[in-house]
């Protein structure tokens, strides 16, 4: 990676998860440890968990169109059986927006991941950022 870039990311801009990832693998290189995203960037993971009532739905359902894709956010969307509309106005994006990283058309930037984490935090959820997206953690961590 360039000089150039890496200020840009110190300097507060955004990157993609998979810049993320490279970032995470090669800071645990250096240091010899496994380091994990959110020791180098915000990814919502301070915000406190909410309670969640059992029987109250969190979502409006609509399940009749429901496409499944084969990737992590797709995957935690359907494990937590939360509808991708409501999800993506929930955190303040399209649906078609939400449809692109569902099936791996594009990738999720950090800030995204952070919006997803907080709002799933104060649902009453315990995630964390690499639940969401791919931040080269596992490749870190041997």
């Amino acid at each position: 990676m360039k000089r150039a870039q890496l200020n840009k990311y110190r300097s507060g801009t955004e990157p993609r998860t998979d810049v993320a990832a490279r970032l995470v693998r090669a800071a645990s290189g250096m240091l010899g440890r496994p380091v994990k995203v959110s020791e180098l960037f915000d990814v919502g993971e301070d915000v406190p968990v909410g309670a969640r009532a059992d029987d109250a739905p969190a979502f409006p359902r609509n399940d009749l169109r429901r496409k499944h894709y084969a990737s992590r956010i797709d995957a935690f969307i359907r494990l937590l059986d939360i509808p991708p509309n409501a999800f993506a106005q929930k955190i303040g994006m399209s649906r078609r927006q939400l449809a692109r990283l569902r099936s791996g058309e594009s990738l999720a930037f950090v800030g995204t991941v952070r919006r997803m984490v907080a709002m799933l935090r104060e649902k009453g959820y315990e995630v964390i950022g690499s639940d969401i997206a791919d931040f080269g953690e596992e490749e870190a961590a041997r």
